[in-house]
């Protein structure tokens, strides 16, 4: 599962060193393989939060703001819509989603797009998207996919230089 709390998701690459804008708007399409027109652009746009967004993510309010929210519509097979949040209309058959979640059904990853905005936000943003993302793992993640964390079997040693080049 990837959780993606930035702008774009996939816009920037560091590929060569050095931070490139290569994918652009269209990091999500390209990485995904899902339609140009997955990641809509709508500064400020009003998301009201579903059913599901006020039982596994209470910290949210009933409303928060998104820059690029998710086109249902857009989602197209081998992926499927697992998780409406918030949505343009309050429900899970809204055109736009954010924070929502994806699912490839011939992989079965997941990806979670959360509260994805620019710079630091207007107000009605999430709170808290580190706290968000949290009620996600703990509420949805563990209890609707079945991820659990588990203890690790042993340390690494080292510095970070050595364990890269394990």
């Amino acid at each position: 599962m990837v959780i993606n709390v930035g702008d774009w998701f996939g816009y920037v690459s560091y590929e060569g060193g050095g931070r490139k804008a290569e994918n652009g708007s269209a990091g999500a399409a390209n990485i995904l393989d899902l339609p140009a027109a997955i990641i809509t652009s709508a500064d400020n746009t009003k998301m009201i939060t579903t059913a599901d967004g006020k039982k596994y993510l209470p910290s949210i309010k009933d409303s928060c703001i998104s820059y690029r929210y998710i086109a249902l519509a857009q989602v197209t097979s081998p992926w499927e819509v697992a998780a409406v949040f918030a949505s343009l209309t309050g429900d899970e058959k809204a055109t736009g989603a954010d924070p929502v979640i994806i699912h490839n059904t011939k992989t079965n990853a997941y990806v979670a797009f959360v509260n994805q905005a620019a710079g630091s936000g207007p107000p009605g943003w999430l709170d808290d998207r580190g706290k968000t993302c949290s009620e996600l793992i703990t509420n949805w993640v563990t209890k609707t996919i079945g991820i659990v964390s588990v203890e690790p079997v042993g340390k690494l040693s080292g510095t970070w230089g050595d364990i890269k080049s394990r």
